[in-house]
């Protein structure tokens, strides 16, 4: 409507201007409900951080599908009025990159939550120094100086590629160690209460399916094992 009926808006680079604006009041809102509970994101509660995390990205998904879905409206209505061919780069780019340091914190503080409930098991012997090293990883990128919402700050994304391979490390570390907790066990009753007590603990996606893997092995085994007690029967 504005675009239309506006003498001052009614030109693509004061439109695109305008769009821009919002943009950026949208993302200063964001940061600002982002910050609600202290300037440091890393004394927030993890999951409420994640689910306003969750609700800017959200934000930016319905607010670049109401654009395009009136671009299209416009595009097909006759007779043709004034179109919505704006810069997207300049309207959306900066929130398009707000969105993705969101989506990359989630991830992060996701895997931190993960880690931490896997501290808090201590029947399971061995765990203790993977998740030290997990730790260790995640001090190093609390230590670093930059404002983390600082989605034009470079070594973000630099460092936290670096995270990702430390995490990924560790994981193969834990797949490891749960192959070698099931190499000593030689009942299948003995295998399951493993399987139960690992499954409890973890819930990153790549150890779920290896646990999940378990369940396959273990039910071969058994299968095997009644066959060769039929064999001995017969």
């Amino acid at each position: 409507m504005m675009y239309a009926v506006a003498r001052y808006y009614g030109t693509t680079p004061r439109m695109t201007r305008l769009f821009y604006k919002i943009s950026n009041q949208m993302i200063a809102c964001c940061k600002s409900h982002l910050r609600a509970d202290g300037e440091n994101l890393w004394s927030h509660d993890k999951l409420a951080l994640i689910k306003k995390l969750e609700i800017v990205s959200q934000l930016y998904e319905a607010y670049r599908k109401l654009y395009e879905s009136t671009r299209d409206q416009l595009a097909i209505q006759r007779p043709r009025p004034k179109q919505f061919d704006f810069d997207v780069d300049v309207v959306f780019g900066k929130f398009a990159l707000f969105s993705k340091r969101c989506q990359k914190l989630i991830e992060m503080l996701a895997s931190i939550d993960s880690f931490e409930q896997l501290a808090k098991n201590k029947h399971i012997d061995g765990l203790d120094a993977l998740v030290r090293k997990f730790f260790k990883t995640c001090e190093e990128f609390k230590r670093k100086p930059y404002d983390l919402l600082e989605y034009q700050q470079n070594q973000f994304d630099r460092d936290y590629l670096d995270f990702n391979v430390a995490i990924h490390d560790v994981e193969v570390s834990l797949q490891e160690f749960i192959n070698k907790s099931f190499e000593t066990i030689t009942s299948t009753g003995a295998a399951l209460r493993l399987l139960n007590q690992f499954q409890a603990i973890m819930h990153r996606d790549a150890l779920k399916r290896d646990l999940d893997d378990k369940y396959a092995v273990i039910f071969r085994n058994y299968g095997a094992d009644l066959e060769a007690h039929v064999g001995v029967g017969l």
